[in-house]
Formats: C-alpha cells, structure tokens, sequence
C-alpha cells in the first residue's frame, strides 16, 4: 500500500513473530500459539521483554502469526497490540480447516470473543488468514478447496452481527509450489477467486497472497488478465 511511499501511513510495514521461546518441565513448549501455555506464559514473557516495543521501535507497523488456539484466550497480546497502536493478521491453523472443523465450529465464538468483543472487532485487527499453503492439499486443489470454503462460511455466519466486520480483510495463503496439471500456485488465485470468493461476495475483502518468487508480469498473467474478460 501507499503506493511506493514507505513512509505514507498506509504503508504496510510487516512481519512473521513467532512466539518466545521458554522452558516448562525441563523441555522447550512448543513455539506456537496452539498450546495453552503459548497463550498465557509466553504473552507474559513477550510482555515482559518488551518484544512488542523494540518491534515498533524497528518500524514494524503489522505482525502476522502463524498458528491460534480457538479455545484459549489472548487478551493480554490483542491488548497490549491495542495500546501499541499495532495490527495483527490471525491466522486459523489448517489444523481447524483441514482436520478439525469440528473443533474449528465449536470454538468459532470463543475466537470471536477474543478479537471481537462486543460485536466490534478490536483496532488491532487487521484481516484474518486463512489457512496456510491449502494449496499443497490435493484434496483441497483439485477440488476447488472443499474445506476452505467450510471453514470461511462458520467464520462468516460467526462475524454476522459484527458491526466493522467489512474492514477487516481476509486472505488464503498459497505456497511456493509448481503443479505438473496446474502450474504456479500463483494460479491457484484465479481458482480461490471464483470458487469463493465470489460465491461468497466477499471481493471487497478478499486479499490475494502472492507469493513473492514470481516475477512481477506473472501477478498480471497468471491472475488478473484471466479475471478481466
């Protein structure tokens, strides 16, 4: 955004922060946000370090993680990124989309009480991934991506009485991958493009996530020109 501009505000200036790494029992916990301790213990250490501040001393101005435990809480980060002035892309796991939607339904309004309290969602929000690299899921490529448009319709029909929810962008990483039948996982967007994201009327929201190994004419041939009659 800001075209070019990286001092225009709506500049975005990003990165991937992966939890701290911290000792329980003798072993290092897992360094993601799928545990319970990740969403407690190491938000304090987090906090306590200060990682947020040197992030935004650094210029960071969005921060994207990887993985979010839908049934645990992370008031104390969404608050501490609220306070921060910073944004926050929530990532669902495939783990919800792929091999869990149960679990994915169940704890769908926990989730929303945790970004969106009270029908709003919180300033830090930014967009919300989902998935990760669905793409390298046979299933989900050659079958115009069943269980992502699964998981996208609960998320949808949990965020029906938000009342900002239309600020808030959405997104379907794709990878890096080269299918023999498919070519470039960049084509991969066409495919998301009119299998849900206009079925869903969500092209006001939707972000394509390019991958940045293309050369920049592929962004053109391989997904706009074909979405252009």
């Amino acid at each position: 955004g800001g075209d070019g501009d990286v001092n225009n505000e709506n500049f975005i200036k990003g990165m991937c922060y992966t939890m701290p790494v911290m000792w329980k029992d003798d072993k290092i916990v897992a360094d993601n946000i799928k545990t319970d301790v990740a969403s407690n213990d190491m938000w304090s250490i987090a906090k306590s370090r200060g990682d947020l501040d040197k992030l935004k001393g650094m210029g960071v101005t969005h921060l994207r993680v990887y993985d979010w435990d839908l049934s645990s809480s992370h008031t104390q980060f969404l608050d501490d990124l609220d306070n921060k002035e910073l944004k926050l892309m929530v990532s669902i796991s495939n783990y919800f989309v792929l091999i869990n939607q149960g679990a994915l339904n169940e704890n769908i309004q926990t989730f929303f009480n945790d970004i969106a309290p009270n029908n709003n969602y919180r300033p830090c929000i930014h967009s919300i991934s989902i998935g990760n690299e669905l793409d390298l899921n046979d299933n989900e490529r050659n079958n115009n991506y069943p269980q992502t448009q699964i998981a996208l319709s609960h998320l949808l029909n949990a965020e029906e009485n938000i009342t900002n929810k239309n600020n808030i962008k959405i997104t379907i990483p794709v990878s890096f991958g080269v299918f023999d039948n498919a070519g470039p996982s960049i084509n991969q967007l066409t495919n998301i493009h009119n299998n849900i994201v206009k079925p869903l009327s969500l092209s006001n929201r939707y972000v394509p996530s390019i991958q940045t190994t293309n050369p920049a004419n592929d962004i053109k041939t391989l997904f706009y020109d074909k979405l252009t009659p």
